[in-house]
């Protein structure tokens, strides 16, 4: 979970009943008081966690891992 401004970016995982075997994320944005601003899908391609949470622009920075096993930063707007 993460805060910016007066949002908050909460990430859950979804890793069973899924038909195609990919783990899927869901991307909450609410507001501070609960309220439901926006959702978006994702999958693991992008990182395994959210790092970062950023309102203007709306941007999600994500930690992954290349081939070799580095860290790597994904930064991503939603679509």
């Amino acid at each position: 979970m993460l805060v910016s401004g007066s949002r908050i970016a909460v990430l859950f995982h979804k890793q069973e009943g899924n038909a195609k075997g990919v783990e899927q994320q869901l991307i909450r944005i609410v507001d501070l008081d609960g309220n439901k601003v926006a959702s978006y899908e994702t999958t693991k391609a992008v990182g395994i966690t959210l790092a970062c949470y950023s309102r203007n622009p709306e941007q999600f920075t994500f930690l992954g891992w290349t081939k070799d096993e580095r860290p790597v930063l994904n930064i991503t707007e939603p679509q």
